[in-house]
């Protein structure tokens, strides 16, 4: 009994690629699907990562925490005191011109 191309010895089937296999058609299935996931998984992730909605109430939340709002008075006190070191700074370059003369 004379072997048949589609039924070939297991250890021909080794030899020749070209014998066809009833697993091929499984084998190319999975790795279609394989393929799908590894593409389909880091392409889910990066459009994930950009949806703002997702992530807006913590990005404003922590903006908060290190970045309090300003408040009026201490507004107020940053200029003063920035008043107060100009005064200073004019008053010593006075000085200082009124020794050179």
């Amino acid at each position: 009994m004379a072997a048949s191309v589609t039924q070939c010895p297991l250890s021909v089937q080794a030899a020749l690629p070209c014998c066809p296999r009833s697993s091929d058609k499984m084998g190319v299935k999975l790795e279609v699907f394989r393929m799908m996931l590894y593409l389909s998984f880091p392409v889910t992730m990066f459009w994930i990562s950009n949806q703002a909605e997702y992530f807006e109430e913590y990005v404003v939340k922590r903006k908060r925490e290190i970045y309090p709002p300003e408040r009026n008075d201490n507004r107020k006190q940053l200029e003063a005191f920035q008043e107060q070191m100009r005064r200073k700074r004019e008053e010593k370059l006075m000085r200082q011109l009124e020794k050179e003369q």
